[in-house]
């Protein structure tokens, strides 16, 4: 009888287990996704200078949600983020043009493009790059060919070779090509008056009414005298050369001795009626009526080879082979100068 009880309590406890399971939910929510981040591309540097360039991206896609914020980012070490140097260029997809700055010369630099999401910020492919220099070289005349003066009128470069030839460049120097028509000799320097170019040298003086193109002789008084400098005064025309100082008053058609004549006047600089004279060996003379006469500058440092001389206001100074010299009367009273030692050209 035991047996049977027993019996009847363990199917009335399995039909109990058996329905509750039966009516039990089923759990038909679906499994949380993970979050997809967006697609984006980095431009290549389209432009670069010293403390600046252009990069950018493609925002191709936005992935589980839309894009908030999207750019580039850049840092001196690779692998850039957004938690350094970085730029904001809106949202959404498509393309945008960034601009990298903050950066200083010869400076290597490694950028990406980044897009965010509420899902977090993906990155583009790295590209690195380094920013101009201080000086940046451009393609060599030819064969590294040295240029010994160069002038700039009009959008176009002129420079003289060593070779005295005259050479122009309309694109910053990345080409040249000749442009001594007319030239006999050579040429040692570049000037302007005016609309007319200047070009003087052991061939005498050449005068090009075109920004160089066609130059023409204008030798007439200058005998056999190989110029060395040019300056505009308020009487004409002076110029430097080995056999003293000349004057013109017809813009160069004809010229006549104005004082110097047994010096090598190697820079001449005019402030109104005054006209300061550099020398190759006797050092610096001045003119305060327009070149009529001339005395040697008191203070100056006699003996001394003068390569130029230039005034900007008050101020003269004076470059030569015992170092660089200022004066800040002008040179006419007590000559103040101040002695700077010499250093290399870097």
């Amino acid at each position: 009888m035991r047996k049977a009880v027993f019996i009847i309590i363990l199917l009335i406890g399995n039909l109990i287990i058996a329905f509750t399971g039966c009516n039990k939910k089923k759990d038909t929510s679906t499994p949380q996704q993970a979050p997809i981040l967006p697609t984006v591309s980095t431009s290549t540097i389209s432009w670069i200078n010293q403390t600046t360039a252009i990069c950018g991206g493609t925002v191709l896609s936005e992935g589980s949600s839309p894009v908030t914020a999207r750019g580039v980012c850049w840092d001196m070490i690779p692998g850039p983020t957004i938690l350094k140097g970085v730029s904001n260029n809106g949202s959404g997809v498509g393309t945008y043009t960034s601009q990298i700055w903050g950066l200083y010369p010869g400076m290597t630099c490694y950028v990406r493009a980044y897009a965010t999401n509420a899902g977090g910020t993906t990155y583009g492919a790295e590209y690195s790059f380094t920013t101009l220099g201080y000086w940046t070289p451009v393609t060599p005349v030819s064969n590294s060919l040295t240029a010994y003066f160069l002038h700039y009128k009009n959008s176009k470069l002129l420079a003289v070779t060593p070779f005295g030839s005259v050479i122009a460049s309309i694109d910053s120097g990345y080409s040249w090509n000749p442009s001594s028509t007319g030239i006999t000799g050579g040429v040692s320097f570049l000037s302007e008056y005016g609309t007319k170019l200047f070009a003087g040298g052991n061939g005498g003086f050449f005068i090009s009414n075109d920004n160089g193109n066609i130059w023409t002789a204008k030798n007439t008084g200058l005998g056999t005298s190989t110029l060395a400098s040019l300056a505009s005064g308020t009487m004409g025309i002076f110029a430097g050369t080995t056999n003293g100082i000349f004057l013109t008053f017809d813009s160069g058609d004809t010229w006549g001795p104005s004082g110097l004549s047994s010096e090598y006047v190697s820079s001449l600089a005019v402030n109104g009626g005054t006209v300061f004279a550099g020398t190759m060996g006797n050092g610096l003379f001045v003119s305060i009526n327009d070149g009529a006469t001339w005395v040697p500058v008191t203070n100056a440092p006699t003996g001394s080879y003068i390569y130029q001389v230039v005034l900007s206001g008050s101020n003269m100074i004076v470059s030569c082979i015992n170092g660089n010299l200022i004066s800040t009367d002008n040179g006419l009273v007590g000559l103040q100068l101040v002695l700077y030692q010499r250093r290399p050209i870097l």
